[in-house]
């Protein structure tokens, strides 16, 4: 990776952890806030396929995988642990439907 490319995702992942940090202050701390901001970010992943400021950088940042396994071993909770896992590869799954879907539906358009 260049020394532009990391520039570019540290700056997406900046704004990544000032979004989640956003989030959480709104929602209210929680195992709910975390799990929604999780699988909205592994949506947008799959639905967008956005380049690395985006994927990497602030959906990396938005999205936050250290939180998930901190708040998972302060409730010792193996139900979240693998619920978490399973939400956000649906989520993920689900956009990448959807992106298909809709860059066929834009190429079928321009045909």
């Amino acid at each position: 990776m260049s020394l532009k490319n990391a520039l570019i995702v540290g700056c997406g992942a900046a704004l990544g952890s000032i979004a989640r940090q956003g989030t959480v202050l709104l929602l209210g701390p929680s195992f709910v806030t975390v799990t929604l901001i999780n699988i909205c970010g592994c949506f947008a992943i799959g639905a967008m396929k956005p380049g690395p400021f985006w994927t990497i950088g602030f959906l990396g940042g938005f999205s936050s995988y250290s939180t998930y396994l901190v708040m998972t071993y302060q409730a010792e909770s193996a139900a979240y642990l693998v619920s978490e896992v399973i939400f956000c590869l649906g989520a993920w799954f689900l956009g990448d439907v959807v992106h298909d879907h809709l860059r066929r539906a834009h190429e079928k358009a321009e045909a």
